[in-house]
């Protein structure tokens, strides 16, 4: 079992299954939204599920290969992150890796560090009120993820190369972490 979790509109081929809250095959949110229309083939073509990444109850204990979870742990409030990294490591089996890419906190910043609408629209979503995309509600550094990490228990991180399961990665703005249990 492979799951990508928070995948929004970049879901991943088979075997991964993948798993959002609001873009999800069927739903509204899903047909009316452009954006939704990047994603490489018929929604039919993947395993999909409706659902919270917050909430893995559903997974038993040492059940999951390896999790994928890109530009989505932002999307939650800091102690959400924590809980989910927990989870993540909790139904993860041993030697079952995990892979989290997020915004860089840290580069975002130096790089807009002068214009603050480009830092606004980053962090809180946009001045468009009719557009909801979640904005981020947390932030990490690469030293301070690694840290969420081992205190969720994972050990052997590293740094990996960004864009896997993204539209657009951006090297410069972004960071992966990979741990193992």
């Amino acid at each position: 079992m492979w799951l990508n979790l928070g995948c929004g509109n970049n879901p991943l081929p088979k075997p991964w299954k993948n798993i959002d809250k609001f873009y999800y095959p069927g739903t509204d949110e899903y047909s009316s939204t452009e954006e939704m229309n990047r994603a490489d083939g018929d929604p039919k073509d993947f395993d999909w599920e409706k659902g919270d990444f917050t909430d893995l109850s559903k997974w038993e204990d040492n059940s999951v290969d390896k999790v994928n979870i890109c530009h989505a742990l932002e999307h939650v409030g800091y102690d959400d992150a924590k809980k989910t990294l927990r989870e993540i490591y909790r139904v993860l089996k041993p030697g079952g890796d995990a892979e989290v890419e997020v915004p860089d906190l840290e580069q975002i910043f130096f790089t807009f560090r002068s214009d603050v609408i480009a830092i606004q629209d980053l962090v809180y979503g946009g001045r468009d009120s009719n557009v909801y995309w979640g904005g981020h509600f947390c932030g990490f550094t690469p030293p301070m993820l690694q840290q969420e990490l081992i205190d969720a228990g994972f050990r052997d991180i590293q740094l990996r190369p960004v864009g896997f399961g993204t539209s657009k990665p951006e090297p410069d703005r972004n960071f992966r972490l990979r741990g193992v249990k």
